[in-house]
């Protein structure tokens, strides 16, 4: 299933939820059997549920809202996640940051320590890094306007140059049984080059996109270190979350800790 189709199919399964194998064929432009077939791809990934004629969603949807739009979501949880992540960084280290808004605020938190270096392919991240004291390389690439972040060849070239010692992942969306999910393909390729070159990996996901999907994935949640998450996920998940990857939760009121 193409990036474009997956992306067109989930959102007219969010618009009308009782669509059927026929509309969804007239609607995408292609045969009953390759809709079919995506609907099965689907629906083994847990992401629909296949009725008689069709299917429906069985997890809402992240889509790719504009980097601006989505630092206005969740903004305490986000701190705290970004606090507790700094808290992790121990002087002297090689720190890579992905794109995102958790990681802008975890990019505040950590911008006056001088014992850092820092990269990114973010502008955003890379210019609140530059108000402050760490070290601080902003990879080259390709522009995505929207996410303002750097992807493509040359920024995938820049990544797999150097060795990391921890990355901090951002992702639209995570479960236990999808793992961790983005919308971009080309900023899930910069992630996952990062991933590779990274001794630990640590997302940095608020808990409002659990149970959530998306159109690409990054990673199974067992391929992290760590995630760490704010306190408005559902206890009884924790144990379950465990067994997979070590599981951090912050309390949002920390967040009344001054970033920066």
């Amino acid at each position: 299933m193409t990036y474009k189709r997956r992306r067109a199919l989930l959102q007219l399964l969010e618009q009308q939820p009782d669509i059927s194998v026929q509309e969804l064929t007239q609607a995408l432009g292609v045969s009953p059997a390759t809709v079919r077939r995506d609907l099965a791809t689907l629906a083994a990934e847990g992401v629909v549920q296949r009725v008689r004629g069709g299917a429906v969603l069985q997890q809402p949807v992240a889509y790719d809202e504009a980097w601006k739009e989505r630092r206005r979501h969740q903004v305490a949880e986000k701190q705290a996640i970004a606090l507790a992540a700094a808290d992790l960084i121990d002087p002297g280290l090689v720190v890579a940051l992905d794109v995102g808004s958790t990681t802008y605020f975890l990019a505040e938190a950590i911008r006056q320590r001088s014992d850092l270096v820092v990269f990114t392919a973010s502008l955003p991240h890379a210019q609140v890094l530059g108000q402050g004291n760490c070290t601080t390389f902003l990879v080259g690439g390709h522009y995505r306007p929207k996410e303002q972040s750097l992807t493509g060849t040359i920024a995938r070239q820049v990544v797999q140059q150097y060795h990391y010692d921890l990355f901090f992942l951002g992702a639209s969306a995570w479960s236990l049984e999808q793992g961790v999910m983005d919308f971009s393909m080309d900023d899930v390729d910069i992630k996952r080059v990062f991933m590779e070159q990274s001794t630990r990996v640590i997302a940095v996901l608020d808990s409002s996109k659990y149970g959530r999907t998306s159109l690409t994935s990054i990673a199974p949640l067992d391929a992290l270190d760590m995630v760490i998450t704010d306190d408005g996920l559902d206890p009884q998940l924790l144990d379950t979350l465990q067994e997979q990857v070590d599981v951090k939760i912050v309390p949002a009121r920390r967040s009344e800790r001054r970033l920066g």
